[in-house]
């Protein structure tokens, strides 16, 4: 295994980390009928950071995707007309 392998494998495991731990800190925040405010600032610390690693790994998959995919922009090998944009096929 290269480093790239290597160095990817561990941005996944970071990713997932980080998603669960936003997963879990939305799921407290909905269970709470009253606010703990003595637990709250270091949780949203906590998930703001993982939101942080999460948006930064999202962005490198995207630009890594552009590489394969076409542009938002430019639909491929798509000949329709833009006023049948309201057909959902």
């Amino acid at each position: 295994m290269n480093d790239t392998d290597n160095t990817d494998n561990t941005d996944s495991d970071s990713f997932n980390a980080s998603y669960k731990i936003l997963k879990e800190t939305a799921d407290w925040l909905a269970r709470q009928e009253e606010p703990d405010i003595d637990r709250l600032v270091p949780k949203v610390e906590r998930a703001m950071q993982a939101y942080q690693i999460c948006k930064e790994r999202l962005e490198k998959v995207k630009t890594a995707l552009k590489k394969y995919l076409p542009e938002e922009d430019a639909p491929a090998g798509n000949d329709r007309d833009e006023k049948d944009d309201d057909v959902p096929f």
